[in-house]
């Protein structure tokens, strides 16, 4: 379990780089938000993560705590899963939950609030591990 957490953490920051420097590449070096948030700040609000073919309601309640709602979903009420997360500074943050009420997924999730980047490994209960990357904003 210890070398799956690693390779996952290990493609979070992988992943998390190569968006950083693509966008910096597209905006002319120009990638970080001027209005940019903190964890602090979104405790208890609605984000929104964009992952490009789906658009997912979350708030973290806590450290321990994270709900989430799929945006045009059937669920009309947010799920909640207890989670774990780590604070790498005070703009970004490694979290990490399975998925207890829906279909059991091993989710890692890197959240860089000043860049407004979101990575995620998912690990399928078939075993079957994928990444996705996208954009964070509040929900206005």
């Amino acid at each position: 379990m210890k070398k799956f957490l690693k390779i996952v953490l290990i493609g979070i920051l992988i992943n998390v780089q190569l968006s950083c420097s693509n966008k910096e590449k597209e905006s002319g070096g120009e990638e970080k938000a001027k209005n940019y948030i903190t964890y602090n700040n979104i405790l208890k609000d609605t984000i929104l993560l964009n992952f490009n073919t789906r658009e997912i309601q979350v708030i973290f309640e806590s450290d321990s705590i994270f709900k989430w709602n799929i945006v045009g979903d059937q669920w009309k009420d947010f799920q909640t899963e207890n989670s774990q997360t780590v604070h790498l500074s005070n703009h970004s943050i490694i979290t990490t939950w399975v998925e207890t009420e829906t279909d059991g997924d091993h989710i890692t999730q890197f959240v860089d609030f000043k860049t407004n980047v979101v990575a995620s490994v998912i690990r399928k209960i078939d075993g079957r591990v994928f990444t996705v990357s996208g954009t964070i904003s509040k929900n206005d």
